[in-house]
C-alpha cells in the first residue's frame, strides 16, 4: 500500500503485482517454515545419545526460520508459526521428557 501512495494512479497491472506479492511473502514463509520444522524433527530423531542438544535445536531451528524469510522479505511470523506447530506435531515425539519440559518453560518464561 505504501508503494501505491507514491504513484499518481495505480493500474489494475499494480494491483496483481500487489497480490502476486502477497501470496509469494505469504506462501514463502510457510515453505520456509515447513522446511525448518520437518528438519528439525529429522535432526531431533537422531540425538538419543546426546539430550542436551534437543531444546537448542528446536529454539534454534525456528528463529533460523524467522531469520531466513527476513533476509529474503518473506513473512517471518507465518514461518516461525508454521516451524512451531511442525515441530510440536512431529519432532517433540523424539525429545526426551526433560528436553520437552525444558521448551515449554523456557518459551513460557521468554513470552
Amino acid at each position: 500500500m505504501t508503494a501505491f501512495a507514491g504513484q499518481a494512479e495505480v493500474t489494475i497491472k499494480d494491483v496483481w503485482l500487489g497480490v502476486a506479492k502477497f501470496f509469494v511473502v505469504s506462501v514463502g514463509g510457510l515453505v520456509i517454515g515447513a522446511v525448518c520444522g520437518i528438519f528439525t524433527a529429522v535432526i531431533t530423531r537422531y540425538t538419543e545419545h546426546v539430550r542436551v542438544v534437543e531444546p537448542l535445536t528446536m529454539f534454534i531451528m525456528a528463529y533460523s526460520s524467522y531469520l531466513i524469510c527476513e533476509l529474503f522479505h518473506l513473512s517471518g511470523i507465518i514461518a516461525i508459526i508454521t516451524c512451531g506447530l511442525l515441530q510440536w506435531q512431529y519432532a517433540v515425539h523424539n525429545v526426551s521428557f526433560k528436553s520437552r519440559t525444558t521448551v515449554k518453560y523456557f518459551s513460557k518464561m521468554l513470552a
